[in-house]
């Protein structure tokens, strides 16, 4: 999708039809990595729309998350199967299997400092496992959350970690010590969060020495937190006549994803109808909206 003239410029298509349960692109948009039911990878040149390799995932059932690190090197897989696989793209062999999680690990994020050599992940246990990968072991395990964690997002200097949750709450961790800094009730279930890089803001002053995030969930609205505090500095109203819409009827224009694109300085959203909206980053001001999927037309 070409999000200067909103038009679809490349599809790509797996020969075997089977459904992509997950994708990922490398930091340095070269590789893009595609999971399928068939329990198959595949590694695509995507501007070329060239499949160079297909391996077996070795997972038992399909792969559910994926990850690069921030070198394009490795690549994490977390499957339905309770298990993370851990791939060099490069030299194209598997590195690790870690295992341990409890049911789908649904969410797998690298360190962003590579010489630690960490991989978190999280499964259905509601627990974030810290995987050491110089020895293959699980090397803490944080527990807040009380239903299924949806993100895990690293502050700028890789100190701090912010972990989303359908719980309701966002919880702040202190990496070094693995402990608590502070629990933010945000009162709906967040699929997402964005730690917003210091900027000057026009829609809120705030302190760039502190960490300040956007979470982005059930209520499909953009909200703005000081992590130290644990208030809410600021609500984005949603597009269009959304603000009458009663509780009950917000299912549909909740947020199931939402990400920085940092090259831009916009926020992209996914809705539960399937439309993306991008959001000015400093303004929060909506700027372009792509129309997705909305159900079965019968009639015009």
């Amino acid at each position: 999708l070409d999000i200067t003239t909103g038009k679809v410029t490349q599809s790509i298509e797996q020969d075997d039809q089977e459904d992509i349960t997950s994708f990922a692109v490398s930091p340095d948009d070269e590789i893009l990595v595609t999971g399928s039911r068939a329990l198959l990878l595949k590694q695509w040149e995507w501007r070329e729309n060239k499949c160079v390799r297909t391996w077996k995932a070795v997972h038992t059932a399909p792969v559910a998350s994926m990850v690069f690190d921030s070198t394009s090197t490795l690549i994490a897989t977390g499957g339905c199967d309770s298990t993370i696989k851990i791939w060099d793209v490069i030299k194209q062999y598997c590195t690790h299997n870690l295992k341990g999680s409890s049911g789908v690990v649904h969410v797998v994020e690298f360190h962003p400092d590579i010489s630690k050599l960490q991989l978190f992940s999280s499964s259905m246990d509601y627990k974030i496992r810290i995987w050491d990968l110089k020895s293959s072991n699980c090397i803490a395990v944080l527990e807040s959350h009380y239903s299924a964690v949806t993100s895990l997002t690293f502050s700028s200097d890789g100190k701090s970690l912010v972990s989303s949750g359908r719980d309701k709450i966002c919880t702040v961790w202190e990496l070094k010590t693995r402990t608590v800094k502070r629990t933010v009730p945000v009162y709906e279930s967040v699929e997402a969060v964005v730690i917003l890089p210091e900027e000057d803001y026009g829609f809120v002053s705030l302190n760039n020495k502190e960490l300040n995030f956007v979470t982005a969930g059930s209520k499909g609205i953009l909200r703005v937190w000081n992590a130290a505090s644990g208030q809410c500095v600021y609500s984005h109203s949603p597009p269009g006549p959304l603000q009458e819409k009663k509780e009950a009827d917000a299912e549909e224009h909740s947020l199931t994803y939402c990400a920085l694109v940092p090259a831009i300085k916009k926020i992209i959203t996914v809705t539960a109808e399937h439309n993306f909206i991008l959001y000015d980053l400093l303004t929060l001001k909506l700027k372009q909206q792509f129309i997705g999927y909305n159900d079965e037309v019968l009639d015009v």
